[in-house]
Parts: structure tokens; C-alpha cells; sequence
């Protein structure tokens, strides 16, 4: 409708029924160019968020996540626009994550230990000569100067540093 008064109800009365399938067309409204009608349903967005309840089919579910990944970035522009919508972003990410959980990552299972066991097979025979050559600076330099501790450590680590360096552009060639 032309009338922002008839938009801002229409909203309004969207988020009094509190219905899912009112999300489409509160989406749209969110991208009203009256304000009064975006906050309007930014609020029903809110209500009618919260009765999303994770589908049963499969299809459905990535259904109920494209949309709710489309108000998030509608409501992601309404907040660049200047209008606090924080509650209502958390709400949308808190329900997405309901509906489509992030995976699990478990730094611990056997499969990340055997990769990180097979990057560090990898990369131990040039590792092993810089250790050694950085224990013999540390303790020459150690032995013969008289510096203070953090002195010799800092010499150290930016040694290793260099090495590791070297160890990348060997690694890129």
C-alpha cells in the first residue's frame, strides 16, 4: 500500500498473529523506506521468530534457515540505518543455530591428532638442526656475555623467528 499508516498496522498486526508465515512479508517490510515501518517489523519480526520450531523434514528445515538467514541480513542493513536491532539479531542467530547447529569441532579426536601428528612429520626435519643450532647461540652467548637473562631470550626467539622465516620461503620455492 502507498500509505505508510496502513503499512506500519499491517506490520503491527503481523506480529500480533505471531505466525512463521508472516516472515516473508516482515522481511520485506524491513526494507520499507519509512523507518516508523521498518521498527514496526523489526518488533513483529521479534514475535513471530520466537514460534519457529525446528522442522521435521530435512528440505523443510533448510527451508526455515534460508529465511531466517534472509532476515539476518535485512536486519543487518536496517542496523547500519541506525536502528537498534542487537535483541532481535541475537534472537534470529540463536533460532538459525536451533535449526541448522554449527558442527562440532573436537581438537582432541583422533582424526585432528593424526593430522597434526602428519604436519608435524612434515615439517620436524628442519625443525630439529634450528633447535639445536638455538640452544648452541643461547648457551654461547649465555657464557660468554654477561647479559641479563631476557636479553639472551630475545636473541633466541628472534633467531627462531628468522629461522622460521628462511623455512617458509624454502617452503614456497
Amino acid at each position: 500500500d502507498g500509505d505508510e499508516g496502513v503499512r506500519w498496522a499491517a506490520a503491527e498486526a503481523l506480529g500480533e498473529i505471531k505466525s512463521p508465515e508472516a516472515l516473508p512479508r516482515l522481511i520485506r517490510a524491513l526494507k520499507d523506506e519509512e523507518w516508523i515501518v521498518r521498527r514496526a517489523a523489526a518488533l513483529a519480526l521479534e514475535k513471530c521468530v520466537e514460534n519457529i520450531y525446528p522442522a521435521e523434514e530435512r528440505h523443510e528445515r533448510e527451508e526455515q534457515a534460508a529465511l531466517l538467514r534472509k532476515a539476518e541480513r535485512a536486519l543487518w542493513e536496517i542496523h547500519r540505518q541506525g536502528i537498534n536491532v542487537h535483541k532481535l539479531l541475537i534472537a534470529v542467530l540463536a533460532k538459525l543455530a536451533t535449526i541448522e547447529p554449527p558442527p562440532y569441532f573436537d581438537p582432541l579426536s583422533p582424526e585432528e591428532i593424526t593430522g597434526w601428528q602428519g604436519k608435524w612429520e612434515r615439517i620436524r626435519p628442519f625443525t630439529e638442526p634450528i633447535t639445536f643450532l638455538l640452544m648452541l647461540v643461547g648457551t654461547v652467548v649465555s657464557l660468554t656475555r654477561k647479559w641479563p637473562w631476557w636479553a639472551t631470550f630475545l636473541l633466541l626467539l628472534s633467531l627462531g623467528g628468522l629461522s622460521i622465516a628462511l623455512w617458509l620461503r624454502h617452503k614456497r620455492k
